[in-house]
């Protein structure tokens, strides 16, 4: 009796199939090594220290101007016991012009970079100077008593006094909070770009101190 012929049929459908599944498989892994590549490619390499020297580019640029014009008047009388001395009343007025500049200071910043998030922990805006301009002084209804004679001292004081009345007023419209919201602004701005899959995030530190003027 004749045995019917054998063809490798079978074996060649099971190579076949082994290949495609080989095949399937390299192709999903070359994907998923593709998409990982891109995920990691949209998070740029950055450190704290790279961040820190990008945000203290803008650190002028952050800052804001109060401009201003102040009339103020100063009297003096000599005292004794508590007794105001007829006769030795000094007085005059004085107008001038003003720049207050406030910001926030970026050099002391704190800087977190993880691969989810930049984390930034800015200082509480503060004054950062004050400056009379000198050409704009003018002197009015000064007083010249032979028994209290104004001293340069009297000027001193009073121009003292007067600027930090002008900070507390700037204070109170507003100029620190807008210094923040312009820092943040403007941090922003600059990273945005740059941060990836990144999320930003801005956090203002409590400071007890807001002024500091030079």
């Amino acid at each position: 009796m004749n045995q019917a012929k054998k063809f490798p049929f079978t074996r060649t459908i099971k190579m076949m199939l082994i290949t495609v599944a080989v095949t399937a498989v390299a192709v999903s892994s070359i994907f998923f090594l593709a998409g990982h590549t891109s995920q990691k490619n949209t998070n740029p390499q950055l450190t704290n220290t790279v961040v820190k020297e990008r945000i203290l580019r803008i650190n002028e640029l952050s800052t804001v101007k109060y401009m201003y014009t102040n009339v103020g008047k100063f009297s003096q009388s000599n005292n004794f016991y508590g007794y105001t001395i007829p006769f030795t009343k000094k007085s005059f007025l004085i107008t001038y012009d003003g720049t207050i500049k406030a910001g926030v200071d970026l050099n002391n910043a704190k800087v977190n970079v993880t691969d989810q998030s930049i984390l930034l922990t800015l200082p509480a805006a503060k004054i950062l100077s004050h400056e009379i301009n000198e050409n704009s002084i003018k002197v009015y209804d000064e007083t010249k008593n032979i028994f209290n004679p104004i001293s340069v001292k009297d000027y001193t004081n009073f121009s003292a006094e007067e600027k930090t009345k002008m900070e507390s007023k700037a204070i109170h419209e507003g100029l620190l909070k807008e210094a923040a919201e312009k820092a943040k602004t403007n941090l922003t701005e600059l990273l945005q770009g740059t941060v990836g899959s990144r999320k930003l995030v801005i956090y203002d530190r409590p400071d007890s101190s807001s002024t500091s003027s030079t």
